[in-house]
C-alpha cells in the first residue's frame, strides 16, 4: 500500500486509491473551494472522502488548509 489517500496543494486535491493511484483530481481557485458542515466543496460540488481512508487528524489538516485559502482570498 502507498501513502496518503488525499494529496493537496494550492491548486488541486487528488483522491487516491489504496495503491496510490490518483482516482480523481479536483482543481480549484481560492474563491471556488469551501467547507460547509465539515464537508469539502470544490466548485460547488461535495468531494467524497471515505472515512476509513484518512486519519481524522489528516482530514482536519486538510480542512484547516482550505480555510486558510479562504482567508487569503479575502485579504
Amino acid at each position: 500500500m502507498a501513502g496518503s489517500a488525499i494529496v493537496y496543494d494550492n491548486e488541486k486535491i487528488e483522491l487516491k486509491n489504496l495503491f496510490g493511484m490518483t482516482m480523481k483530481t479536483h482543481f480549484f481557485s481560492k474563491d471556488k473551494i469551501d467547507v460547509e458542515n465539515n464537508r469539502i466543496l470544490v466548485n460547488g460540488t461535495k468531494i467524497q472522502v471515505q472515512k476509513g481512508m484518512l486519519a481524522k487528524s489528516d482530514y482536519n489538516d486538510l480542512i484547516q488548509f482550505i480555510l486558510s485559502k479562504k482567508l487569503e482570498s479575502k485579504n
